[in-house]
């Protein structure tokens, strides 16, 4: 949310359609200054903290109407407001507004499991009268910065994105450069995706972006709200352009930061990661034992359930560079003609194998992937142990009832 913030101040020197490759400050004290799209985004943010983590889509709503009226009454010039609030409350006068997507981007913060923070963008984007098309963006950045933020590499934010909203980043950010944005193919997200993923750090996702060509300010702030997620952001550079920040967002800000501290994944070990996958290992290990009684089935599933509820991951190895997508693969065990796709508790149960590499993946993730492959019959876990085979109508079975809770 920070991000879209800093990503707002350095873009709104090329709104008019100057400064086309600026390669010098980010922002520039004479000219950067926060838009809308930033106090919008201070205002569902303001909503949300003042919301319980449980509440209902209608509360959401609610709350985001709430604050986003006041908000814009505070800062849109005076014959803007009586456009905006006809817009907010008349639903035939929902139309496209390119810079909102990233006014929802508090959203992938404030909440622990993903179906919640697509509920959540969702009654955001319904309360500001987003287009259909703005509702799936919304929902998609809001998922793109939940996933960033625990720590999956681009590749599995890029599939999940593909398989939950077909949204597919351009392959490279040089193409983009080719064509004036603003054009009838303009597409904000994707374009903003492919600016972040083709970066090293907050800062080069943001250059990308000034490097193209038109109104860019849309862009900018949805990049810098999924590179803040992704990559951090300097606190050098935080300081400088937060700064230049009206005092009543900062307080909004400071709220933020408080409350999501530690909420990114920022190179912990990989057992940290793993915490409390071990449950999942002494329910192998018990199954093991009275695999003839249904009981302890059950209740194997329902451990696996609730660390997948609870954000939990299993260690997958993997051969070639995880980074491309083309020569990137996730190794899988052969029992018979079947091939299952290992996964492993923790490292140490990892080691008992073959000498590989390997990355954290949510067991959510995980089960949803292998619906998409024909020829793989499902998980196989700690293969090398207690080892137990989950089909893929067992991880379906898994989902849904994850879904209906």
């Amino acid at each position: 949310m920070i991000g879209a913030v800093l990503g707002d101040m350095a873009g709104t020197p090329l709104e008019d359609g100057s400064y086309k490759t600026r390669d010098d400050d980010l922002f520039l004290e004479d000219y950067s200054d926060v838009s809308l799209d930033s106090v919008m985004a201070m205002a569902v943010a303001e909503a949300l903290l003042n919301t319980k983590v449980h509440a209902a889509s209608w509360e959401i709503r609610s709350a985001v109407f709430g604050r986003c009226e006041k908000w814009w009454k505070g800062y849109a010039a005076s014959e803007d407001k009586a456009v905006f609030f006809t817009w907010l409350i008349d639903d035939d006068t929902a139309t496209e507004r390119t810079g909102c997507v990233s006014w929802v981007s508090a959203v992938g913060w404030l909440f622990y499991d993903v179906n919640k923070v697509r509920e959540a963008a969702w009654a955001a984007a319904e309360a500001l009268h987003f287009s259909p098309v703005e509702v799936r963006d919304a929902e998609a950045l809001a998922c793109a910065i939940y996933y960033a933020r625990i720590g999956y590499p681009e590749m599995m934010i890029q599939q999940k994105l593909a398989m939950d909203f077909s949204v597919r980043a351009p392959r490279y950010v040089e193409l983009l450069r080719l064509k004036d944005i603003g054009s009838a193919e303009y597409q904000p997200l994707m374009e903003a995706l492919a600016c972040v993923f083709a970066a090293k750090d907050f800062e080069g996702a943001l250059r990308n972006v000034l490097r193209l060509h038109g109104d860019i300010s849309p862009v900018i702030t949805i990049a810098g709200a999924l590179a803040e997620a992704y990559f951090g952001i300097p606190e050098g550079l935080k300081a400088r352009g937060l700064q230049l920040v009206p005092d009543d967002l900062l307080n909004v800000i400071g709220r933020f930061s408080e409350i999501t501290k530690g909420f990114r994944y920022d190179g912990k070990k990989t057992a940290d990661m793993l915490a409390g996958t071990g449950m999942i290992r002494l329910a192998c290990s018990f199954f093991k034992e009275h695999y003839d009684e249904k009981e302890t089935f059950y209740r194997l599933m329902g451990v696996i359930r609730d660390r997948m509820y609870q954000n939990g991951m299993l260690l997958v190895p993997y051969e070639g560079d995880m980074t491309k997508q083309d020569s990137f693969n996730l190794l899988t065990m052969d029992h018979g003609e079947e091939h299952w796709l290992a996964c492993f508790t923790s490292e140490e149960e990892c080691e008992k194998g073959p000498k590989t590499s390997a990355v954290t993946i949510g067991i959510d993730t995980i089960f949803d992937m292998i619906q998409h492959e024909d020829g793989i019959a499902g998980v196989t876990i700690n293969p090398f142990s207690d080892n137990i085979n989950v089909t893929k109508e067992g991880a379906w079975n898994i989902l849904t009832e994850r879904v209906t809770e």
